[in-house]
């Protein structure tokens, strides 16, 4: 499949979810037990040569190639940065330039460019690496989008969503690869370069562990969790790198470190309890999962995605009875109160939509996002009256 580059950019991090067996771990409290991560990441299951880390003599992923500047420099000289970054995208819209999407495929900026192939946090990276060459301001800016999950060889990968933010005279571009279905209401935050590094990092390492690289699958889980040693997944790929290869104490640690930083994290529960009724110590951690389903069942976030799916699904009274559930807990939260307006006017409680429609553009400071909901909002009124 072959989409235009100018729509960029989903990226994927992933929570893996394996299937061997057994490990060994004396019980605990996950959530006060003591984790040794320099044990985690200090490589001695793979019996690493310290003296060659082929990840760190590896290229900067974001480095500049001389066919991107070449590329660059066929761009009219007497422009400004910002006509020539204007008349970049639009060659991309053109489909002047063509990117190959390949999920799995998280290339560094030089070789996307050269092989016109990569996925979604590949080609943002090119784009941010371009944008600056020409002399643009260009961020990575991660966006909360609905929880997804396919399956690749028994390795659950969980999609994020990462677009790219350029600041122009006139005011910030956001460029986003609609693979997902993107909405300019979901909460986004510009981070810096690292994190998107670390993904590129990880996604890699995925591609490792599930061909079995297993000691180049470490190296760069561990220079994943280097830049951001505060992602969560991260913590449970490295666990499922360390069950495969039989090191259960080290996976059960690396699964606990996971939930530890993120108590919502269901893949690393999952994976801990499993290993611990393997090891017939089910009973010391039992419950795990039901009690972190049960968090997530109370998070004003996550029920947004699922009452939202519910709503795109036309069950109404299904979206309405999650909204109400969370509503008054972030009443703070725009999405919550323009969802559960357009849901009320669905199902003709007009009384409780004009309500919440009120409140909601109260909350937005957004200009682009009240665009977009009186966008929605004309939508609805049309089709409510075909």
């Amino acid at each position: 499949m072959r989409l235009p580059l100018s729509l960029v950019a989903l990226f994927f991090c992933v929570s893996c979810s394996s299937q061997k067996g057994p490990p060994a771990h004396n019980a605990f409290d996950p959530f006060i037990y003591q984790v040794d991560t320099s044990g985690l990441l200090s490589g001695a299951a793979f019996a690493l040569d310290a003296g060659k880390d082929l990840v760190a003599a590896e290229r900067d992923p974001m480095a500049i190639s001389p066919e991107i500047r070449r590329y660059i420099d066929q761009l009219p000289g007497q422009a400004s940065p910002e006509e020539k970054w204007s008349l970049l995208v639009q060659q991309f819209r053109d489909g002047l330039f063509e990117v190959e999407f390949d999920t799995f495929a998280t290339l560094p900026v030089a070789e996307t460019f050269l092989r016109r192939k990569g996925n979604c946090l590949s080609v943002t990276m090119l784009l941010a690496a371009m944008a600056r060459e020409i002399g643009v301001k260009a961020s990575f800016n991660q966006v909360e989008v609905p929880p997804k999950q396919i399956r690749e060889r028994e390795v659950a990968v969980n999609f994020r969503h990462i677009n790219l933010l350029v600041e122009l005279p006139e005011g910030r571009q956001v460029i986003d690869f609609g693979v997902v279905d993107f909405d300019i209401a979901f909460a986004s935050a510009t981070v810096p370069d690292r994190v998107a590094l670390s993904q590129y990092y990880n996604n890699n390492a995925v591609a490792d562990l599930v061909s079995g690289e297993w000691a180049r699958a470490f190296l760069r889980l561990r220079k994943a969790v280097e830049l951001a040693p505060g992602n969560s997944d991260f913590w449970v790929n490295l666990g499922v790198l360390y069950e495969r290869v039989g090191e259960y104490d080290l996976a059960t640690d690396a699964f606990i470190q996971a939930l530890q930083l993120n108590r919502l994290n269901l893949v690393a529960a999952r994976n801990l309890e499993r290993v611990a009724n393997d090891a017939g110590h089910g009973g010391l951690i039992g419950g795990l999962v039901t009690s972190v389903e049960r968090l997530r069942n109370d998070d004003p976030g996550l029920v947004y995605f699922e009452a939202r799916d519910a709503y795109e699904e036309g069950k109404y009274a299904e979206a309405k009875r999650l909204l109400k559930r969370v509503v008054n807990k972030a009443a703070d939260d725009h999405r919550l109160h323009f969802l559960m307006g357009i849901t009320s006017y669905r199902l003709q409680d007009f009384g409780e939509s004009t309500r919440h429609l009120r409140e909601a553009f109260a909350l937005v400071r957004d200009r682009q996002i009240k665009k977009g909901y009186r966008r929605q909002l004309f939508e609805l009124k049309q089709s409510a009256n075909l």
